[in-house]
């Protein structure tokens, strides 16, 4: 079944359905020319880094991170969306509660009170535009085995809270991948495939406790196209897709999950992908954080999420990240790009993911490094 049919029809955007090329086409014998020709896609010119790298010292030079975020330069010759940006750099840079207080309060009885700053700042989208995803993104990236006592915790302390169930059900769900592995399915010994099917079981049931708490919280939808991913449940994916797309207003956290699941590693066709691009077309208008969510389709369907490019082709980087994307993305882009010694590349992508994460050091390291060997067109650094 066809995701689009099932969530309920897909209208073709405009360019955002072209998927990136992601091999390199054969070589051709340019046309004459008295002028040099420049591939619009072409790998990063001595001139254009000059004048990137200047741009990004002055902008890492500001005191006030909003003003440094909006104020670093875009990726050479790519099409940044402002708004987009604008989104993002709010997204990133919103207070949120620290690890250490979330265990202070929990552990003193005061849970509720998560419960009270949560759904403040989600009713606040300007100031705290997907708060509580935020939250769980900060907190939770990778699963917390320690931690989820104090969810469980929390539980008890608000035993109505959407927000309580929710995290416990997505912290159950990382806990779940982290069972399993990364092995491929044949080299998975049943008994982490047991270990996961364990937790995703606790999952599902404190996300669908989230949602008939809150229906109109999106990070449970999200959840469950996660675990459906895992488990290959594809029933499962589709409903939490078509429930979670139907709050309006807040489709990132849905739309960025079924960035993955859509992807031809997992579960999804290029009609599926073509569907969920038209999603963000028709909404990103309104919610200009989904300028993000093409890039993780791009990069997933590039396969440079985590290896170098098909043949060689560094100028994929170009089209994948031709608008805004997450630091993640980018980090793993600039990441592979330094270790293939692509080092214009890899300052580049590095940058905007500092851009974004000003706190991550072993991106400030590589970014170092990767600068140490940019050409700057015979100049000194």
């Amino acid at each position: 079944m066809l995701l689009f049919a099932f969530v309920g029809g897909a209208s073709a955007g405009p360019q955002l359905l072209t998927p990136p090329r992601v091999v390199a086409p054969p070589a051709q014998t340019p046309a004459p020319s008295t002028e040099e020709t420049k591939d619009p896609f072409a790998v990063f010119t001595p001139q254009e880094m000059k004048a990137f790298v200047a741009a990004t010292l002055k902008a890492d030079a500001l005191k006030d991170p909003m003003k440094r975020c909006l104020n670093f330069p875009d990726p050479p010759g790519s099409h940044w969306s402002r708004d987009g940006v604008a989104a993002y750099c709010r997204f990133t840079l919103q207070p949120t509660v620290s690890l250490a207080e979330f265990d202070r309060l929990v552990r003193s009885g005061h849970a509720k009170e998560l419960d009270q700053r949560l759904s403040s700042w989600e009713a606040d989208p300007n100031g705290h535009p997907q708060a509580f995803w935020y939250f769980l993104l900060t907190n939770f990236p990778n699963g917390d085995a320690i931690r989820q006592a104090l969810v469980e915790s929390w539980k008890q302390q608000s035993p109505n809270s959407a927000f309580a169930y929710a995290t416990s059900g997505w912290n159950y769900t990382h806990l779940g991948w982290a069972a399993r592995g990364d092995a491929s399915a044949a080299d998975t010994p049943q008994e982490n495939f047991d270990g996961m099917d364990n937790s995703m079981e606790r999952a599902r049931g404190d996300v669908e406790k989230a949602i008939r708490l809150n229906p109109n919280l999106s990070v449970p939808y999200a959840t469950m196209i996660t675990i459906g991913t895992a488990t290959g449940d594809q029933d499962y994916a589709l409903q939490g897709a078509k429930q979670g797309l139907q709050i309006e207003t807040t489709k990132y956290a849905v739309l960025s999950r079924l960035a993955i699941y859509t992807s031809s590693r997992w579960h999804g066709t290029p009609e599926a992908r073509q569907w969920l691009l038209s999603q963000v077309d028709q909404s990103v208008s309104k919610q200009p954080l989904l300028h993000v969510i093409p890039a993780i389709v791009f990069a997933y369907e590039a396969l440079i999420d985590h290896t170098d490019p098909i043949d060689g082709d560094w100028t994929v980087y170009r089209r994948v990240f031709d608008d805004v994307a997450k630091p993640s993305l980018l980090e793993a882009a600039g990441q592979t790009a330094e270790r293939y010694r692509q080092f214009a590349v890899a300052y580049v992508y590095l940058s905007e993911a500092a851009r974004f994460d000003a706190g991550n050091q072993q991106v400030a390291k590589s970014r170092a490094h990767a600068y140490s060997f940019v050409d700057l067109g015979g100049e000194g650094q």
